[in-house]
């Protein structure tokens, strides 16, 4: 009988950024290939870099965890790796560990996949690039192909891109949670959230997100039965604070999202749940069922201007749009729904106007709605290489006089957040861009003031210490525990 093969799935962490992007101790896409090739009878381990070491933000702390790596990933014994480059924040940090695990297993089949390499292959096509094989899009079932695969059949020259299958999200399908490795951590510390996939896909193609670079099969889900199931043991075997929804649209079928959201009831756990998906998907009955729930919702509205939301493709009617948005935050917040609502400005395209229709349309909101129960954060648009935007970038540069500075900046050793909004959206904002956020601010602080007691205590109750804290004393708290166990 054949040998199985040792697989060692690694999360590279991310350099230059170590206050931006998602922090999630679970990582899900490693949960779930994990799970699946556990499942399948294969050796599996997995490393987590950014827990393990943390996120380095110069190039002191890069040698140090380039050092630590070595030694963390000298311990396992492995044929395959396969790293997990999320994004573009992961892409040096990829290469570098790739290179590290050459260097302790020459033969070893090394494979990548993520939103960066489904985008920017020929970001890994290099002269002596440390990368064997790319996947695009879902991962399961081709890096199982690729377990059986004799290493004289893996590539020399470059790596080779395949093109991930749609994984059946059905009752076989296990997330092994209870084996994947850091775990642990909920056991000896249980505020931090459980993030977990109940679906896959959007149906939508916002121009500016990255998830359109998967090919577009259509949003499916666990079926509720199961998902309620998991739901019930991880509370009951781990008792987390909140359980976070973290795929791309939470609850895009309205059959599901209702059938779902009554048996969570029906179920009486004592948790916070967190979830993101779109407000024109809501009617007030899901207000109804999610008001009876510990629950925010979170909507990335990105703009209230009908000329953006036509240009970041958000949606196909933007009248409408805005009009479910003002009817749903004025019934949520009679219902008394804890909302947040995500907007991006300077996206290509935005002027001056664009931002004067968003923010009196808050003020509008803001007048009209006494006691509200939703909350607003804005950012400036970070450059990612999403399909959309970069095929149209000389479209934006022609028309409305768009300038992004650097165009690699995920190559640069520099402050990532910085050099990814280093732009200028149009002519209108060449000088003073960020004029928005004065104006934002004194709207958000109106808003909090005015909230209703009950929406304060469920906000109150999703701060938890940990994240009362800047980020580097929640990662060194995590290595701190790591390191105790």
């Amino acid at each position: 009988m054949k040998k199985r093969k040792n697989i060692l799935l690694i999360y590279p962490s991310q350099w230059y950024s170590h206050e931006w992007g998602q922090y999630l101790c679970i990582k899900p896409q490693l949960l779930s290939i994990f799970s699946y090739l556990k499942h399948k009878g294969y050796n599996v381990d997995v490393l987590d870099l950014e827990l393990e070491i943390g996120r380095p933000k110069n190039q002191e702390d890069i040698e140090f965890f380039l050092k630590k790596s070595e030694k963390l990933i000298a311990k396992y014994e492995f044929n395959i790796v396969g790293i997990s480059c999320y994004t573009s924040l992961s892409y040096l940090s990829t290469i570098a560990v790739a290179k590290i695990c050459k260097r302790i297993n020459q033969q070893c089949v090394i494979v990548t996949g993520g939103y960066h390499p489904s985008v920017r292959p020929e970001d890994f096509m290099f002269k002596d690039t440390p990368i064997d094989f790319m996947i695009k899009g879902e991962g399961e079932a081709c890096f199982e192909e690729l377990c059986s695969l004799d290493n004289k059949h893996v590539p020399t020259n470059k790596p080779i891109m395949m093109q991930g299958k749609a994984l059946l999200l059905d009752n076989k399908v296990k997330l092994d949670w209870e084996a994947y490795p850091y775990t642990r951590i909920y056991r000896q510390h249980r505020n931090m959230d459980f993030p977990i996939n109940l679906s896959r896909e959007c149906p939508f193609s916002c121009i500016y997100c990255m998830e359109s670079s998967k090919s577009k099969i259509g949003w499916r889900s666990y079926s509720v039965a199961k998902s309620i199931k998991e739901i019930a043991k991880i509370t009951s075997v781990l008792g987390p604070k909140q359980i976070s929804f973290v795929e791309p649209c939470f609850g895009f079928s309205k059959k599901w999202r209702r059938e779902f959201l009554k048996e969570l009831i029906a179920l009486k756990v004592d948790c916070l749940f967190w979830a993101n998906t779109r407000i024109d998907l809501m009617e007030e009955g899901d207000i109804d069922l999610f008001s009876k729930l510990n629950f925010q919702l979170e909507f990335g509205v990105e703009s209230f201007s009908e000329k953006m939301l036509t240009i970041m493709r958000k949606t196909n009617n933007p009248k409408f749009y805005l009009q479910k948005a003002h009817a749903i935050l004025k019934y949520a917040s009679r219902k008394e729904q804890l909302i947040c609502l995500n907007f991006m400005f300077n996206h290509p395209g935005e002027t001056k106007t664009t931002i004067r229709e968003t923010l009196n349309f808050l003020y509008r909101i803001n007048e009209e709605i006494k006691t509200p129960s939703f909350l607003i954060k804005g950012q400036n648009y970070a450059f990612f290489q999403s399909s959309g935007i970069c095929d149209n970038l000389h479209k934006y540069q022609k028309i409305y006089g768009t300038r992004i500075k650097y165009l690699d900046w995920w190559k640069r050793k520099t402050d990532y957040n910085e050099a990814a909004t280093d732009m200028i959206p149009s002519r209108s904002l060449a000088i003073n861009k960020d004029s928005w956020k004065l104006e934002f601010a004194r709207i958000s602080s109106s808003l909090q003031s005015r909230l209703s007691p009950q929406v304060k205590l469920l906000l109150w109750g999703q701060v938890n210490d940990l994240k009362k804290q800047e980020f580097t004393n929640y990662s060194q708290n995590l290595v701190t525990i790591l390191g105790l166990l």
